[in-house]
């Protein structure tokens, strides 16, 4: 997903989805075609309140709103600040840790710039403790392989440098 593009099965025709990315962040898409392929609604937040909690919360709520996406820092900022009146929340761009919620499935995203948008997802359901929140498994048609310096796939479990393949990487990486 950002918002769904991993998760699209999740969004139904009654769904409300607020868009806080920038059109010029690739992350931006999972926001838009998704709630509107689903028949859903898709309210873009003001870039006046994009950096105003109280406002972000309040948009939220007067839009009767049941999923959000936004960068990492920012959600767990609304998630530990806020009860937030959404079903599900989205999160990517840096390192998600805690936040836990009793009634909000929490999506973790993981994608690097030049594999263009999300690779990888972790869901935390609602209630779930989770106390080292994973990057997640792979997304379709997307394969993770961890490899050592010198480019030998290592096992399981074992430390290295994750690489990513698959057709949404850029030419070149």
């Amino acid at each position: 997903f950002t918002l769904s593009i991993a998760d699209t099965e999740q969004l139904t025709a009654s769904d409300r989805i607020a868009s806080h990315r920038s059109f010029s962040f690739d992350a931006h898409i999972g926001d838009l075609y998704p709630i509107l392929a689903k028949g859903g609604s898709l309210h873009i937040m003001p870039s006046k309140i994009r950096k105003d909690l109280d406002a972000m919360y309040q948009f939220i709520v007067d839009n009767k709103i049941t999923g959000f996406g936004c960068t990492t820092s920012l959600m767990m900022l609304m998630l530990n600040n806020y009860d937030m009146p959404v079903s599900f929340v989205t999160a990517g761009g840096e390192k998600l840790s805690g936040v836990e919620s009793n009634h909000i499935r929490i999506i973790n995203l993981y994608g690097p710039t030049e594999c263009t948008n999300d690779s990888t997802l972790y869901v935390i359901e609602p209630g779930q403790k989770v106390k080292n929140i994973p990057i997640g498994r792979p997304l379709h048609n997307v394969i993770c392989l961890v490899m050592s310096k010198d480019g030998k796939l290592l096992p399981q479990g074992t430390p290295g440098e994750l690489c990513i393949a698959g057709v949404q990487v850029g030419k070149g990486y």
